[in-house]
């Protein structure tokens, strides 16, 4: 286990004597943020996610009415109380977050909304929180959770075959073949499990290994030439009957069985801050130091995760050319590449929020190793 960094939730956590409990109208708004966003990954929707937004149905309530982030008010309690008398904690009507119910809260599997976060991401998964890891906590919040999966079918689908977890790894492009040979080569006992048949042994054979060579992408990666028959057809689905992965709810739900799996939510982790920090290399390639805040990274990063490498260095040289010395200020820089982004597929609220967001330091440097 790692600490979360967050000294009033490390001390709760941890049973140190004389901890002070959370408690309804409580000031501390950074303890209190964390707590919403476990109750979040418990699927509570009356919170604010780590962006400072909600969906709320609107079966539920058709003002959309959630508490802001770091206010302990009605709904955090709401949301408390329930989890409470869901998982027979007792006191159910006590909305204290105690030293037990925050080991409840983090431990809890959470079945329908896994996020990356603070907590989840430190007392869960053991593994350390720093500025990439925040980074991918927010672009994660605009992709996903851990078991997320898009089909890309339909009049509004982006024919890109299955898209999958906290980064969207997209089938066409050969990323979520490279999630799952990270899942094969550091879990492969549990990735045959989870993709295969039943008792499923190794072998070229079998449906688990079929399942990455159906993925492996069949372009070479300089000239982008097919080298190989692809796998999708044009309209998204899969040419194989076999591997019909964003088609037959038997393969969605594999998919969702290893979304739930704690050991492969640290491999997504892991594999999506190896991806950001491959960006990482080549955004300093070409920004010349015109981007060197924790906030600049943030956009150039979600801007490569959802354009590709080509397209956020695109949109960063237009901003670069359309402003000319003004560029040179990273915030007035920021903005114009949130301004020249199309409102298509969130491309301008994307690059608004990590434009403006104080979640990101502009001050603080990006570190350079």
């Amino acid at each position: 286990m790692a600490n979360s960094g967050i000294q009033r939730i490390d001390q709760l956590y941890a049973k140190v004597s004389g901890n002070r409990p959370i408690v309804p109208g409580d000031a501390d708004a950074e303890a209190v943020a964390a707590i919403q966003d476990l109750l979040r990954g418990h699927n509570y929707q009356r919170v604010r996610d780590l962006r400072g937004k909600t969906i709320v149905p609107k079966s539920k309530d058709k003002k959309k009415e959630a508490e802001e982030r770091g206010v302990f008010g009605r709904y955090t309690t709401r949301a408390l109380t329930d989890f409470r008398k869901t998982h027979n904690l007792g006191k159910p009507d006590d909305a204290t977050v105690d030293a037990d119910l925050l080991h409840s809260l983090v431990e809890t599997q959470m079945k329908k909304n896994p996020r990356v976060n603070r907590l989840y991401v430190t007392l869960k998964l053991g593994l350390p929180w720093d500025n990439l890891t925040h980074i991918l906590a927010l672009i994660a919040a605009w992709e996903g959770s851990f078991l997320t999966r898009i089909t890309g079918l339909g009049e509004g689908g982006d024919k890109q075959g299955l898209s999958y977890g906290i980064l969207q790894w997209t089938q066409r492009s050969g990323r979520l073949y490279r999630l799952l040979k990270e899942f094969k080569d550091k879990e492969d006992l549990i990735f045959r499990t989870t993709f295969g048949n039943p008792n499923e042994r190794s072998g070229p054979t079998t449906l688990s290994d079929g399942l990455l060579a159906h993925t492996k992408i069949c372009r070479d990666t300089k000239t982008k030439k097919p080298v190989c028959q692809e796998a999708l057809n044009d309209n998204g689905t899969s040419k194989d009957p076999k591997y019909k992965l964003n088609e037959e709810k038997a393969w969605l739900d594999k998919f969702e069985t290893a979304g739930l799996d704690e050991t492969l939510q640290r491999l997504q982790v892991k594999t999506a801050l190896s991806d950001l920090g491959e960006q990482v290399k080549f955004i300093r390639g070409y920004v010349n130091g015109l981007i060197h805040s924790v906030r600049g990274y943030g956009l150039m990063l979600d801007a490569s995760n959802q354009l590709g490498n080509d397209g956020a260095k695109d949109l960063f040289e237009s901003a670069v050319e359309e402003l000319g010395a003004a560029s040179s200020d990273e915030k007035t820089l920021l903005a114009k590449m949130a301004e020249l982004s199309p409102d298509k597929q969130q491309q301008k609220e994307r690059r608004s929020f990590f434009a403006t967001t104080e979640l990101l330091s502009l001050e603080t440097e990006f570190p350079t190793n």
